[in-house]
């Protein structure tokens, strides 16, 4: 990390701004919950329903736009996306109706999707893979201050000046990243791994390749399919826990929206950083000791950070609660460096932002899009929100044995694909 190159640097940064641009936008309406609840007369179910809108959409956008940045430019991709997202918190903001808040919410969903699977499969081509997790850590520290500040300005701005306000100023500084983007440079697909095995670098223009049988080929691999599965596993324990832990804070500790907010984004920003930071840390130490390093450190979070959920969601007390928050938090979000990482060590270039945008499909369709509306069902017919929110973190635990058991693929799998490129 020592080493990098200016431009480098400035691809880092440019996209680690907008991971946070990304998150914050995502995060605005968990933070506004409570009062658009109110506003709009909703049942608990309704309002996880407008997440679901999210859901719904962004892992079919995240597909379709990955196999677009596989084949177009990927900058271009990920700048329209920031359009798509930005306007569509405004018109959240603008809502006068719970089908317009739910179409705004399918729109940042639609944005949202031409992010991911493009940026970072643009880091992968930009930096070799054993420096991958701490990039990745860098980039995502961005997401987690992202979700913190949607937590933290959105609740203050909420409470001080209504629910649509936050909606509304959030778009602007989106607005300048799509600029920024559109006319940054784009690194050559593959050239970190051919400049792995000193190969020229011309080589690395590999062509996309979209038939049935290379798409095949990439769902044979193993270490693909046990990430897979473990992250429909995680995103449906941990994604309604995310949405509904303001609500959780309101109605269950007492606070007010402002300082509910605060409370979910000061632990997010600090433990959340930790998690990342060291997650990212860790993962590339481990790798170099065992190929899927990455895997057992994703694995390990999970089962770590189920206990400490658990005891947080059934604490009365405030001080507790934020003690056993931050260490789930922690041990949840060393995930979030190992998971891109691990899926481009086994994927050839060409294919990487597919490759994770399946993730991303399977990931939030079967996980996370069921996630809120289910806590919400549950909470409206058992009266306590509590009870629903603990209906899940064990699932993560199961997410997490089934990433460690497929860690002893990766390095084979890693072999063959660097022989798929000679």
């Amino acid at each position: 990390m020592k080493n990098l190159a200016p431009y480098q640097w400035r691809l880092l940064l440019l996209l680690t701004a907008v991971n946070f641009s990304n998150f914050f936008n995502r995060q605005l309406l968990a933070a506004l919950a409570e009062p658009i609840k109110l506003h709009f007369g909703l049942s608990d179910a309704q309002v996880g329903g407008l997440n679901s809108a999210f859901e719904l959409t962004y892992p079919f956008a995240a597909l379709t736009l990955a196999l677009v940045a596989d084949r177009w430019s990927r900058k271009r991709v990920i700048a329209l996306g920031v359009a798509i997202w930005s306007s569509a918190t405004a018109l959240t903001g603008a809502a006068g109706s719970y089908l317009i808040l739910a179409l705004s919410r399918t729109g940042v969903g639609l944005g949202c999707g031409g992010y991911g699977p493009a940026g970072l499969a643009m880091l992968s081509d930009a930096f070799p893979d054993a420096q991958r997790s701490r990039v990745v850590a860098i980039h995502d520290s961005g997401l987690m201050v992202g979700a913190a500040m949607g937590y933290i300005l959105g609740g203050l701005l909420g409470q001080a000046f209504g629910w649509r306000l936050p909606f509304l100023a959030a778009g602007i500084p989106s607005l300048i990243l799509a600029l920024l983007v559109w006319r940054m440079r784009e690194p050559a697909r593959g050239f970190s791994e051919f400049a792995e095995m000193e190969l020229a670098p011309e080589t690395g223009s590999e062509r996309p390749d979209f038939s049935t049988r290379s798409l095949r080929q990439l769902l044979a691999v193993r270490t693909l399919r046990v990430v897979y599965y473990a992250c429909v596993l995680i995103g449906f324990a941990t994604g309604g826990l995310v949405f509904w832990l303001p609500s959780f804070l309101v109605r269950l500790h007492g606070l007010s929206l402002g300082l509910a907010g605060l409370t979910a984004g000061a632990v997010q920003v600090v433990a959340g950083l930790a998690g990342v930071l060291g997650g990212g840390w860790l993962a590339d130490r481990w790798i170099r000791h065992h190929p899927g390093g990455r895997l057992l450190t994703l694995g390990t979070g999970y089962l770590l950070g189920t206990p400490f959920a658990i005891v947080a969601i059934l604490t009365s007390n405030i001080v507790v609660f934020g003690l056993a928050t931050s260490l789930a938090v922690m041990c949840y979000t060393v995930y979030f460096p190992c998971l891109a990482p691990q899926i481009h060590a086994v994927t050839r270039p060409a294919l990487r932002a597919t490759a994770l945008a399946i993730n991303i499909l399977l990931g939030h369709l079967m996980g996370n899009l069921l996630s809120a509306p289910f806590i919400g069902w549950l909470s409206d017919t058992t009266g306590d929100l509590r009870l629903a929110m603990l209906s899940v973190p064990l699932v993560a635990a199961v997410g997490g044995l089934v990433a460690i058991s497929g860690a002893r693929h990766s390095g084979e799998d890693r072999q063959e694909m660097l022989h798929s490129l000679t």
